[in-house]
């Protein structure tokens, strides 16, 4: 029972990390789109930005500061999203095997993204 109970009270904390992550993951994912193709593409997105955002800027946005955070807040997400299927399926056990292996896939998957964004 107290397995249970422990698991219960992760699955609150992944629930309420989900909700705070998900707005700022479709924001970020939004300024990736409009500080890249958007600003590049369309004119009618220049327009609306009426200068503050000219092409230099958006790269700088788009290139350096929206990808660690996009991806960050994407590990975050998938991660706990990740965890939470795993604990409502019936079929995978040891629960706690599977925890520790999902949270070892994402954060293997930041790293190897943060290796290849920085790398030369």
């Amino acid at each position: 029972m107290r397995e249970h109970h422990g698991i219960t009270s992760r699955l609150k904390i992944y629930q309420r990390v989900l909700r705070w992550t998900a707005l700022p993951l479709m924001l970020s994912i939004w300024l990736m789109l409009m500080t890249g193709p958007a600003v590049f593409k369309t004119e009618i997105v220049r327009d609306l930005v009426v200068g503050l955002l000219n092409p230099a800027t958006a790269s700088v946005w788009h290139t350096v500061w929206l990808p660690p955070i996009t991806a960050v807040l994407f590990c975050v997400h998938a991660a706990l999203g990740l965890q939470m299927m795993i604990a409502r399926a019936r079929w995978l056990k040891p629960k706690g095997l599977w925890e520790v292996v999902g949270f070892g896939l994402c954060l293997l998957g930041l790293a190897q993204f943060f290796l290849f964004f920085y790398s030369n």
